[in-house]
């Protein structure tokens, strides 16, 4: 029966596909290996997992049993998330588990509620996939399968990172393909945690773990992944050829998530060196892909990113109404950080528009948050904004510590941009305070990290174009 597998994974006919799976002795038993087969090749071989999907479907039809109608619609199931129709792929997920509950086959129920709980994290249905995940692992419980709680554990571990709960996320185990989306996980986690060293280790081991095992469109997520560690470091060039590369991997595999997100993370890469135009271009390119995939944390994150793009425009009606727009779609998605970046983000226009009662109170809202998360950028980015409201006030020696306690809230990998801020802030304290001599030293370290950050770029036109906002400490 398994010889029918080669075959079938190639057979486009529909004739000839059923005149193979005719010669099926049990049809029931090969459903779930068509199945295995089609997910074993559903990322180096997409064309191939296809067929034997479509095999599946029909095997279904001729025999008329529902336990392979089942297997074949998680084999649909499975496509369609890899083609990053969510929604789709969590309604057909959705009906396989029940119809396997229904027919009393509990280990295939579990199998399937695990496997969809990436599209309901992507479509933000939080509750809804934890109420699956219980599910599915008092399953795995019962049968005593650690390797499907290991994997089980890897997807809860990605929805306590949507939910900005990147320690909790930190999960690892399973099979080739399983060992490569952990290892990636365990990527962003760590850069989030701003353990850089450690993001780092992870990446070399995904590099090693694909190598000869043809899973290119992993090894595009990880590179993806490690590009945005680069881009908090300060290593801006090697940062978009990493974008690059992923996005290249991820068109020719039809990744439309992954691309998106590369356009995504790439457009706030571009604001930063005050690359407006193509920031704007990027974030634009990106709000409507995920607005295409029904995506709306990500599509919020791109307005975002527009409305910083509106603000280096100086046109901060825009911002602020695409700031609001983007409020209103994390307002639906349960997550309690971006909200409060978005206030963060409205206190700075607020701030640059010497609206500075608005721009504390927007700012106070925000540290509420940001003080509790375990992302030391995000909260340190507060408190540098906090200092200077306390500087605009005549607070200077409130604002030093509030600058000093930034710093210090970034630990051992410090973000070379934000260092940059802390420095000139403290060589405004202290020349508020005639303190000649520290003044010139705080100023010279932020010349430093400047010129450091203006050497890793590698034309001209980039390290010019990072100067624009930042000129102030020359």
């Amino acid at each position: 029966m398994t010889d029918l597998l080669p075959a079938l994974g190639e057979t486009e006919s529909l004739p000839t596909l059923r005149t193979l799976l005719e010669q099926a002795v049990s049809p029931l038993e090969l459903a779930p290996k068509i199945q295995a087969a089609a997910v074993a090749c559903l990322y180096s071989d997409p064309a191939r997992a296809a067929r034997l999907i479509a095999a599946g479907r029909q095997l279904a039809t001729l025999c008329g049993d529902p336990l392979a109608d089942a297997y074949a619609r998680r084999g649909e199931a499975h496509l369609t998330y890899t083609q990053g129709r969510h929604a789709e792929a969590a309604a057909l997920y959705e009906l396989t588990a029940d119809s396997f509950a229904t027919l009393g086959a509990e280990a295939e129920e579990a199998r399937t509620l695990s496997s969809g709980l990436q599209s309901l994290i992507y479509l933000g249905r939080y509750d809804q996939a934890h109420q699956w995940a219980g599910r599915a692992e008092s399953i795995f419980v019962r049968n005593s399968d650690a390797l499907r709680l290991a994997r089980l554990d890897s997807n809860v571990g990605n929805i306590h990172f949507r939910q900005d709960q990147p320690r909790e996320a930190i999960t690892e185990l399973g099979d080739d393909k399983d060992t490569a989306a952990a290892l990636s996980n365990l990527i962003v986690s760590h850069t989030s945690l701003g353990e850089f060293r450690e993001a780092l280790d992870y990446y070399d081991r995904v590099q090693e773990h694909c190598r000869g095992r043809h899973l290119a469109p992993l090894t595009a997520q990880a590179d993806y992944n490690i590009a945005y560690l680069y881009f908090l470091r300060g290593d801006y060039a090697e940062a978009r050829q990493f974008y690059h590369r992923s996005r290249e991997i991820c068109a020719s595999s039809g990744d439309a998530y992954h691309a998106a997100l590369c356009d995504l993370d790439e457009s706030e890469l571009a604001l930063e060196l005050n690359l407006t135009s193509e920031g704007e271009a990027m974030a634009r390119r990106a709000a409507a892909g995920f607005e295409r995939l029904n995506m709306r944390y990500e599509q919020a994150k791109a307005l975002v990113n527009l409305a910083v793009a509106a603000s280096q425009n100086s046109d901060p009606r825009r911002a602020n109404r695409l700031l609001n727009q983007a409020r209103a779609l994390f307002a639906g998605d349960g997550t309690r950080v971006w909200p409060a970046l978005v206030d963060l983000l409205c206190a700075v226009l607020a701030f640059h528009g010497q609206r500075y009662r608005t721009a504390q109170r927007l700012t106070a809202s925000a540290w509420d948050v940001l003080a509790t998360t375990m992302i030391p950028s995000r909260a340190a980015h507060c408190q540098l904004l906090l200092a200077r409201l306390w500087l605009r006030i005549g607070q200077a020696d409130r604002a030093r510590a509030v600058g000093r306690e930034a710093v210090a809230r970034l630990g051992k990998h410090p973000s070379p941009s934000l260092l940059f801020h802390a420095n000139l802030l403290e060589g405004e304290v202290n020349e508020l305070q005639g303190r000649w001599p520290q003044a010139m030293t705080a100023y010279e370290a932020a010349r430093g990290e400047l010129e450091d950050l203006r050497g890793r770029l590698d034309t001209e036109d980039l390290r010019i174009s990072l100067l624009k906002d930042k000129l102030a400490v020359y």
